[in-house]
């Protein structure tokens, strides 16, 4: 295929391996969800404490995306190479949350992970993209005082300027 906009298939969508690795990195390091909450069905023991039945427990994908025990010493850096073939090989189960795990994670992850390939692969192949003005060299603060995590009121202004060629 092509890889042009008009011609992507699915299957090309599902080729992109260095895509792939980024955007997982990205969810790493910046969760959409700053809490995932479940009901306790049954006694469990943890780390030596009984957490009894019906109590709520709390995760945050945040935090344990940046957690040294699941990935390492730099685990607050940005490295997409945690996520190839090899490096899943060393990620322990249920490290990578994003979007919940097991039988309970979000049922729109794969159609919101396409939809991102898709639109994101589209707009960098026709577009150069520029940060502008205030916030030009950081990226807007996290919002955590909702469920889905988003910018705070910081914004950040991009220049997009239509390639002569587009990128393939």
């Amino acid at each position: 295929g092509s890889l042009h906009p008009g011609s992507l298939t699915y299957e090309e969508v599902q080729n992109m391996p260095i895509f792939d690795q980024v955007l997982s990195e990205t969810l790493r390091l910046h969760p959409p969800f700053f809490q995932l909450s479940r009901a306790v069905k049954e006694d469990t023991v943890f780390q030596g404490k009984t957490i009894p039945r019906g109590h709520i427990i709390n995760v945050s994908p945040g935090a344990a995306h940046r957690l040294p025990s699941l990935w390492g010493d730099k685990a607050d850096e940005f490295d997409p190479n945690r996520f190839t073939p090899e490096g899943k090989k060393e990620q322990k189960p249920y490290s990578w949350i994003p979007f919940g795990g097991g039988m309970h994670q979000c049922g729109g992850r794969k159609f919101a992970w396409n939809s991102l390939k898709v639109s994101l692969s589209w707009l960098l192949r026709n577009y150069e993209l520029e940060f502008v003005g205030k916030g030009a060299d950081s990226l807007p603060k996290e919002d955590y005082t909702t469920m889905v995590v988003a910018p705070t009121s910081s914004h950040c202004r991009v220049k997009y300027r239509r390639r002569k060629t587009p990128v393939v």
